[in-house]
């Protein structure tokens, strides 16, 4: 038996493996429009997540990262995510922060009005170049918002001086008006909705 075709058989059993009722109603449309569906599914792929990781136990957050890394298409490169992907990628980085006690910083890149659309993506270039593959970029209009994974305060100023130091050598007029960073775990932020009020707050 090729393993395209266990592939497949195994794939398969996960939806035998579910209720007959509720399969029946398992449709794309359905899936991706009624949580109760979707998150039945998850938690059965999960389930057979952990016949072939059986070293740990898988939670939806790791699923995400699962998919993101079979998704990736461009190697030894910082992603570049669109700014809607923000929320549940900071969730994520939560929910790790708090389970495995890692910890990670965030910084928000204030633009200036006058930012053109070619120092906007020259600016992106640079960041990408210089950031580490683990780290996130989040693109909006006048801002420009990024997850370090595993970085701490010391480690984040460093990044901030590293990022004003490559774009004054870069740009004629630098377009960065300002960077405001936030680092987690944090004995003042006791709640994850300080965290997102945070981020939302930079983006206004």
């Amino acid at each position: 038996m090729s393993d395209q075709t266990k592939a497949h058989r195994d794939i398969t059993t996960i939806g035998a493996n579910l209720d007959s009722e509720i399969a029946a109603q398992m449709t794309y449309s359905a899936v991706t429009r009624q949580g109760a569906l979707a998150a039945e599914l998850v938690h059965h792929i999960l389930g057979y997540c952990e016949r072939l990781i059986p070293d740990r136990k898988l939670s939806i957050e790791d699923l995400i990262t699962i998919c993101h890394a079979a998704l990736e298409t461009e190697s030894g490169k910082v992603r570049l995510l669109e700014g809607k992907f923000m929320r549940g990628r900071i969730s994520e980085q939560l929910s790790r922060s708090r389970r495995y006690g890692e910890s990670f910083s965030m910084l928000a890149i204030k633009l200036s009005p006058q930012t053109t659309g070619s120092q906007y993506e020259a600016l992106l270039d640079v960041l990408r170049e210089r950031l580490r593959v683990s780290d996130m970029v989040f693109t909006f209009k006048s801002r420009i918002l990024l997850i370090l994974p595993h970085s701490n305060e010391s480690q984040t100023l460093l990044i901030i001086r590293r990022i004003k130091g490559l774009v004054d050598a870069s740009f004629r007029n630098p377009p960065i008006v300002a960077i405001e960073k936030l680092n987690f775990p944090d004995p003042a932020i006791t709640r994850s909705s300080q965290v997102l009020d945070w981020a939302e707050d930079q983006l206004r």
